[in-house]
C-alpha cells in the first residue's frame, strides 16, 4: 500500500493518491511435461487530482497449462477473469473472460524459442481502463487485448 503526494502540473500543490497492489500465486508441476500457473490480483488507485478517471478497481484471477515435450514444443491454454470498477461518470463496471493460447519451439540446449501467441483467442469485446494515465512514461504493451492479436515471437540466446 502507498500513499503518495504528487505534484499537480502548473501548480505548486501537491495531490493525494493512494494505491494498493496484492497479488498470490502459485506454480505446479505435476509430471515433467506438465505446468499449471494461477494467480489472483487485487489493485486499487484511489487519486483526488484533475483527471478522469479519480479511481479504478481492478480483480483478476488467472490459470494456466503448459505441455512441454523433451523435444522442444511446446502448448500453452490459459483463461483470465477479470472484474474492473471505474470511477467516473457514470460509473463503468466490467466483468470478462479472456482466453490465450500458444505453441511454440525450443531450441536444443536452450539457445533460443520460436513461438505462435494468440491473445484474447475468443476475440472478446470488452472495456477495459489500464492504469497509463497515472504514469509519467505509458507501457506501449498492454496487458489484456480488446481484440483477437496473433503474435510471433523469435529468442536467440547465444
Amino acid at each position: 500500500m502507498r500513499d503518495l503526494d504528487i505534484p499537480e502540473l502548473n501548480s505548486d500543490a501537491l495531490k493525494d493518491q493512494d494505491e494498493s497492489l496484492y497479488h498470490l500465486y502459485g506454480y505446479w508441476t505435476p509430471s515433467r511435461s506438465w505446468s499449471v500457473a494461477g494467480d489472483i490480483v487485487h489493485e486499487d488507485i484511489e487519486t483526488n487530482r484533475e483527471i478522469t478517471p479519480q479511481g479504478v478497481r481492478n480483480s483478476s484471477a488467472s490459470i494456466s497449462f503448459r505441455h512441454s515435450s523433451p523435444i522442444g514444443l511446446f502448448t500453452e491454454l490459459g483463461t483470465t477473469f477479470v472484474k474492473q470498477d471505474v470511477d467516473r461518470p457514470p460509473d463503468d463496471e466490467d466483468d470478462f473472460f479472456v482466453v490465450d493460447a500458444a505453441v511454440g519451439y525450443r531450441f536444443p540446449k536452450r539457445m533460443g524459442i520460436f513461438s505462435f501467441e494468440v491473445q484474447n483467442l475468443t476475440d472478446e469485446t470488452f472495456f477495459f481502463q489500464d492504469l497509463n494515465h497515472l504514469q509519467s512514461q505509458p507501457s506501449d504493451s498492454p496487458r489484456l487485448a480488446p481484440e483477437r492479436i496473433i503474435i510471433g515471437k523469435f529468442t536467440l540466446d547465444i
